[in-house]
């Protein structure tokens, strides 16, 4: 069981004479936030076009280099990225708040980069594969076809001097459109799956947003803890004890006065030492928490915790120390009361 926390979704703890049942429940996928989605689709897309942009610069950019991102499906991150600031913040004349708006504009930079990054992939395929083809067939004609290849010969000259404007337009709306998003992620951003997200792409985010993740933090939360903090809360709420720790950890360097911070790191310490089965370490550790006096937002925790407890004190005195088994009964009733409360 000691790996058990980092694969459920919800812990129901259920409790019977002998032993803890666990039931598994997984939370429908359409809580899953479409704003994470656009994120991370947006984190990979300004990767490769930052790629596309210095094989340019150095004249060795390809068709190949467009075309697995560059696409009309779901395999391309690009088209992705499209169809989810659509399924989002399409402009409705039913929600106009300010916050859409941001997303609407938002969905427009997309819409442009994605429609501008198309007509590059359209002149690379005619650079690289119309083009060879052409000049292979005019040495194998006669003069009859002259006319039609100079059509030939005009189209490609074209899409060459073209190569350059698509690519600066591709690169000016990329910049764009990374403002945008976090624009759009400060008016909309402040969920603890956003934190979450922000938070398991650090590396990826530093490349896009030189400040950071404290300043994203900062901006959308108000300071760089809080966000942290929201971060390890997705985890709890998923009973990801483990990484939970980390981040409050790091909220923990930033505020360390913070009851908060304190209190949901000793509750994430105390449950993952349960499913470790280090009992007196999870007692203590709970009970650490019970002293920040957590509130009725914590029904779940202590419910959770609750369960862990009386499982801990229906223990024989062969499994576990008469002291430890005493103090989670004590806990327990604490438990009780704040449950009932």
């Amino acid at each position: 069981m000691g790996d058990l926390s980092r694969r459920i979704s919800v812990l129901l703890v259920t409790l019977q004479t002998d032993r803890v049942v666990l039931r598994v429940v997984r939370p429908p996928a359409s809580l899953r936030s479409g704003l994470v989605d656009i994120i991370r689709d947006f984190l990979a897309v300004d990767a490769l076009v930052t790629r596309l942009v210095s094989r340019h610069e150095a004249g060795a950019l390809r068709f190949d280099d467009v075309r697995s991102w560059v696409g009309d499906d779901a395999r391309s991150p690009l088209f992705r990225l499209k169809e989810g600031c659509h399924a989002i913040f399409r402009a409705t004349d039913a929600d106009e708040t300010p916050e859409m708006r941001t997303g609407a504009l938002l969905d427009l930079a997309v819409g442009s980069l994605f429609h501008e990054a198309m007509k590059l992939r359209e002149n690379l395929y005619q650079q690289e594969r119309y083009g060879p083809r052409v000049q292979a067939l005019r040495g194998e004609n006669d003069s009859e076809a002259r006319e039609l290849f100079a059509e030939f010969e005009k189209i490609l000259a074209q899409t060459a001097q073209s190569l350059d404007v698509s690519v600066g337009e591709v690169a000016a709306l990329l910049d764009q459109t990374r403002k945008q998003l976090r624009r759009s992620m400060i008016a909309l951003g402040a969920t603890g799956i956003t934190a979450r997200c922000l938070y398991e792409h650090q590396s990826e985010l530093a490349s896009v947003y030189a400040e950071g993740v404290d300043a994203l933090f900062a901006d959308i939360f108000g300071d760089a803890a809080t966000g942290y903090v929201r971060a390890a809360l997705s985890y709890l709420e998923s009973a990801y004890y483990a990484e939970a720790l980390p981040p409050l950890e790091e909220a923990a360097r930033r505020a360390p006065d913070r009851k908060d911070v304190a209190g949901a790191r000793a509750y994430a310490q105390g449950m993952l030492a349960f499913f470790s089965r280090e009992y007196a370490t999870s007692v203590a550790r709970l009970g650490e928490w019970l002293d920040t006096a957590p509130g009725d937002g914590d029904a779940v925790w202590v419910r959770q915790a609750l369960a862990g407890t009386q499982h801990i004190e229906r223990l024989m005195p062969d499994d576990e120390s008469e002291e430890v088994i005493a103090d989670a009964a004590a806990l327990s009733e604490q438990l009780r009361a704040l449950e009932a409360r």
